[in-house]
Formats: C-alpha cells, structure tokens, sequence
C-alpha cells in the first residue's frame, strides 16, 4: 500500500509539473493568435486524447509522464496553408516568440509562489535551533560556539527553525566560504560568531545534515514513551495495549524515550516480542507479534500501532512560522527569487569544480524524494512539489539547445545580429544539445544507482 501511495505521489507530482510548464506556453501562445495543433503531457503511446476549441486542436496524455509539449502551426514543421500563415509560430515576431518560450520556465516559478504563498499561509511548525553539542576541533568549535546557544540569524537575515537555518547555512557559504551566525546565549547574550567553511565542503560530506557537518549536534526533545492513542485492529489494540501506558522496556532493553520504541519495533516486523510497560503505576508484561509494514523501499519493518503523547514543556521549543496572507504572499515572492538563485549557484559552482557532479539527482531520486513527502504529508509534499518545479523552471533556461533556454538563446543572436540563425547551425546545435541533455541523463542515472547501492 506504502508504494502504491508513493507511486501515486510521484505522478501526480510531475504531472502537475509539466502541465503547468507547458500551459504556460500554451496560453501565451494563444494570447499571441498562435494555432495549437497538440498539448501534450507525457511522451510515448496515448492512453487518452481528445479534441478541443475552435481549432480542434488534440490534448494528449501520454503513457510516459516524463514530459511534454505544445505543437504549434509552424513552417518549419511542414507545409502551412497561406490563409493561416498568419497564426504560424515562426511568422511572429521575435518579442512573441521569445514570449512563447520563456512562459513554460516561468509558469514553473509561478507554480512554486502559489505553493509557497499556500504553506506560508496555513503556517508550519519547526524546532527551535539550541545547540546540543559542540565537536572537538570542528568548523563550530573554532568559530566559539557553545552548548545553549540558539541560533537567530544567519548573515544578518533572520532564520527561525531548522529549515529556514539550513537553507541560510548552504546559502552563506556557497557565496562566502564563511558563515556569519548570530547566536543567543544560554545568560541572554546577544553575540555573533564566523563559521570559515566552504559550500563545497559542506555539501561533500557524506549526507550528514549540514549542521553536523559544521561540528553542531542540535538539540533534540526526548520524548518517554506513553501511548496517546492505540490504532483500530494494530498489534497494540489485540494484545491489549492502553492509552497512557508507559512502555519501559522491550525485549529486555529499557526504552529511554519514544524514537528508542520506534526504532526497536521497526527492527522487530511480524516477530514476537515482550514489552514491560508502567500502568497506573504499575509493571505490567506484555507479548504480543508485532504488525509488519512495507516501505517504499519494499522492506518490511515492525509496527506496534500507537501514537505518542506529547508532553506540553515541549511546545516550547517548537516555533510557529505562520504569515497573513498579504504577508505570505511577499514571503512566497523572496523564498521563490532565492530558491531560484540559489538553483543556479549550484549549477555554476558544479561547473567550476566547487562542488561535485554528484549532487545531481535523476528521476529515480526524484521519484523517491517525491513519495516519501506524500506520505510524510501535505506540507512536506508541497515543499518537494515546488523545489523540484523551480528546478525544472531553471534547468529549461540553461542556454542549451532543445531546450527553451537555447531557443532564447537562438533568438538573443537574433536580436544582436538582426537575423536568424542559420537553419544549418541550428540543426548542429540540436546534435550538441541531444548530446548534452543526453549525458546529464546518464550522469544522474549512474548518481541514482550510486545512492541505491551505498
């Protein structure tokens, strides 16, 4: 069921995707009484079409949702009869043309402002950023940080949560190899502290997350391990398990607090085990045969079925990021204009050689991203829906060409030299382009595989 949900997420992610990229031109195309021949989502065998408008033009979903397209009345593409040459894509201007083609990349970043427009509105909860610990000699350690100290700027732009800090940690020093943090003290002392780190650095280390990766162990809240609510026909309800149990130990090993539990019951599918829980005050054993779940990953981990009371001294560390909606709407405009920024950064340090080719992620990184934010949730899905919109958005205006971005780029020589180029030329850089595009699929292909193996 897990996969079947996740498989549902990822489709109906890039699906929304591509029909908003591709809508975009769509819809300038028409405003600009261009004739649309086919609007297509997805490559390969049709698995429903139908004709639509005045023009009887074809909506199409293909059987692969890798992509799409808009097919417009267009010289280059064959004959065109002379009462419609009029309405042919390559009779326009070069301002509408280079209007068509920007619309799909910019429908991309459209998207991604009404999605964060949306999250900035319902509001988020994150954790308060209280340093835990300190490593010995790390970047965190030669900067001054200490135990206690909580985090409420990065580079003088406030930061609240861990989110909002990790983004302004990869910012920081991908554009400075340093990173000005501003800390309140444990006594209430306002203090700032420079972390000399470069963005390669920090992005090369093996996956940890990147306050790890600077010596920092935040703060994480323990939780005891008492039963807030026992699930309909789970292991827990069968074998007797009750609200406000407090479970102290399993299979012998004391649980110290609720992620401990759920560790140890995840690692224990369809297998018997004994609990000792707390009632009332109370010892009481308990065996019961653990429920048993499949993952995304098609693995199969142990379930008890309860949910976790959580202790109200927690609700302090928490913070709520939460805007009215004018005020979302100016927030969705800055997080939209420095995802994209910081999109591009990436690419161009890849490209220098600051960081490595192996932060580039193909469609099975995507699909697994994608997923598993379905089913962590509306707001965690929506986050991955416009992150990876925002870099479709980018990509497509890389000067490349069979992208949009080298058909921008065909068109700004154009405008410099007053002429097209040459059809010769542009059929050598579609060879280049196919090749490129090419080798970035099997780059992030082998990344794919790469990550599934390790």
């Amino acid at each position: 069921m897990t996969i079947i949900l996740g498989t549902i997420g990822f489709i109906l992610a890039i699906t929304l995707m591509i029909a908003f990229h591709e809508f975009g031109h769509y819809w300038v195309a028409k405003k600009a009484g261009i004739k649309i021949i086919c609007f297509s989502i997805g490559f390969g065998k049709p698995i429903y079409s139908r004709l639509f408008g005045k023009d009887d033009s074809s909506f199409v979903i293909g059987s692969l949702p890798l992509g799409g397209y808009v097919k417009m009345l267009d010289e280059r593409e064959g004959p065109v009869d002379s009462s419609e040459l009029h309405r042919a894509f390559s009779q326009k201007s070069l301002g509408i043309r280079t209007a068509v083609v920007a619309a799909g990349p910019l429908a991309n970043f459209i998207l991604a402002f009404l999605i964060y427009t949306l999250i900035f509105s319902f509001g988020t909860y994150d954790t308060r950023v209280v340093i835990n610990e300190v490593i010995d000699g790390s970047p965190a350690m030669q900067a001054g940080l200490q135990r206690g100290d909580e985090i409420y700027a990065i580079d003088g732009k406030e930061v609240r949560g861990i989110k909002q800090t990790t983004f302004a940690i990869i910012e920081s020093a991908l554009d400075y190899n340093r990173i000005p943090v501003e800390v309140i003290t444990e006594s209430g002392v306002r203090r700032t502290a420079t972390i000399e780190i470069s963005g390669g650095d920090l992005l090369r280390d093996d996956g940890k997350p990147l306050h790890e990766a600077l010596g920092i162990f935040l703060w994480k809240p323990k939780i005891p391990a008492v039963i807030a609510e026992v699930l309909p026909e789970s292991a827990a309800e069968r074998y007797g398990l009750q609200v406000n149990d407090l479970v102290t130990h399993f299979n012998g090993e004391e649980v110290s607090d609720w992620a401990r539990l759920t560790e140890l019951a995840r690692a224990h599918p369809n297998q018997s085990v004994e609990l000792w829980i707390e009632r009332a005050g109370q010892p009481v054993q308990i065996n019961l045969v653990t429920d048993a779940v499949e993952t995304s990953e098609e693995v199969q981990v142990g379930k008890l079925g309860v949910s976790v009371q959580i202790p109200k001294d927690i609700e302090r560390h928490q913070v709520h990021i939460w805007y009215s909606p004018l005020e979302a709407i100016g927030k969705a405009v800055e997080k939209t204009v420095a995802m994209t920024w910081l999109t591009f950064k990436f690419i161009w340090h890849m490209l220098t050689g600051n960081l490595s080719f192996t932060n580039i992620s193909g469609p099975i990184t995507i699909a697994e991203v994608a997923a598993l934010s379905f089913l962590a949730g509306l707001i965690s899905y929506l986050n991955v829906i416009a992150l990876i919109s925002i870099s479709i958005g980018v990509i497509n205006l890389l000067p490349i060409p069979i992208l949009d971005g080298g058909h921008l780029f065909y068109y700004l020589i154009e405008f410099v030299s007053g002429r097209p180029l040459s059809a010769t030329l542009q059929a050598k850089g579609q060879l280049v382009g196919i090749f490129l595009i090419g080798s970035l699929i099997v780059l992030a292909l082998y990344n794919d595989i790469q990550r599934l193996l390790q």
